[in-house]
C-alpha cells in the first residue's frame, strides 16, 4: 500500500505503510491507540479526581486547626465530588459502566452522605460518641474508607479493561 503525498514545491513523496509498519515499535503504537482510547481517558479522569480528593482531605486537616470544620469540609468534598463523577459518566454513557457506578453509588449513600450528616446535626459532638442505627461513627469512617478503595480498584480495573 502506497501513500502520496504532494508538498507546496509539487514534490511528490512515497511511502510505503507496509515497511513503516513493521519498522514501527508495536508497543509505542499500542499505547498510543490506548491513549486514544476515550473511555480509557474518562476513567484516567475519574481516578485522578478521586485521588485529588484524598490529597485535598490531607491539605484540610493539615491547614485547618478546627478538626470539626475540616471534617465538614472534607465529608461535602466526599458527597461533592462523587455526585458530579455519578451526573458526567451518566451523561456520557447511561448505565452502561453499571459496576463502576453502583461502586461510586454505595459509598455515597451508605458513607459519604449519613458521615455528613451526622457530623452537621451533631455538631460539637466530638465523632467517637456518634454513631448511626447502633454503628458507632469511628467504625463507619473505617467502613467508609474501605468502600473509597472499592471505587478507587473499580476504576482502575475498568481504565485497564479491554473493550
Amino acid at each position: 500500500m502506497l501513500l502520496q503525498y504532494e508538498d507546496r514545491t509539487d514534490r511528490t513523496l512515497s511511502f510505503n505503510i507496509r515497511a513503516l509498519w513493521k519498522q514501527a515499535p508495536l508497543s509505542c503504537l499500542f499505547r498510543w491507540t490506548n491513549f486514544l482510547d476515550m473511555r480509557k481517558k474518562y476513567f484516567l479522569v475519574y481516578l485522578l479526581l478521586l485521588a485529588f480528593v484524598v490529597v485535598e482531605v490531607f491539605l484540610l486537616f493539615s491547614l485547618i486547626s478546627d478538626r470539626q470544620l475540616a471534617a465538614t469540609l472534607a465529608g461535602i468534598t466526599f458527597v461533592v465530588v462523587p455526585l458530579a463523577l455519578m451526573i458526567v459518566e451518566y451523561r456520557r454513557a447511561q448505565l452502561s459502566e453499571w459496576v463502576w457506578f453502583l461502586s461510586i453509588l454505595q459509598f455515597w449513600i451508605f458513607f459519604a452522605l449519613p458521615i455528613l450528616a451526622l457530623r452537621i446535626a451533631n455538631w460539637g459532638v466530638p465523632f467517637g460518641e456518634l454513631s448511626i442505627l447502633g454503628i458507632p461513627g469511628t467504625s463507619l469512617h473505617e467502613w467508609s474508607s474501605k468502600s473509597y478503595m472499592l471505587i478507587v480498584i473499580v476504576t482502575i480495573i475498568r481504565r485497564h479493561m479491554k473493550d
